[in-house]
């Protein structure tokens, strides 16, 4: 994996008389495979169970250095969207098979 990148961490929440208490680190969820299009963007988490959840994107466009090299027109667009009018939020749903 190189350096950097979005990711999910899950933990166990420990309680004490049904208070939580603590959190039991489990495991990381990389989105190595999905950097080039949501490095740096990735923002609320919402989880349905145990392999499942969805997460916000807050911008539409992933940030450096992951973005291909652009014309000068499409990065203007770019900074448009990602900075300008258009506030919209992109939901994404992501689920996997347990096996990390």
């Amino acid at each position: 994996m190189e350096q950097g990148g979005e990711r999910v961490e899950v933990f166990d929440i420990i309680t004490e008389d049904d208070v939580p208490a603590s959190l039991k680190y489990k495991h990381s969820i990389t989105f190595e495979d999905y950097n080039s299009d949501v490095y740096g963007i990735l923002n609320s988490i919402a989880v349905v169970s145990p392999n499942e959840f969805y997460v916000t994107k807050y911008k539409p466009y992933a940030m450096a250095p992951h973005t291909p090299e652009l014309s000068l027109v499409d990065r203007f667009i770019k900074a448009f969207n990602n900075y300008g009018f258009f506030k919209r939020t992109h939901v994404l749903y992501c689920s996997w098979n347990g096996k990390l």
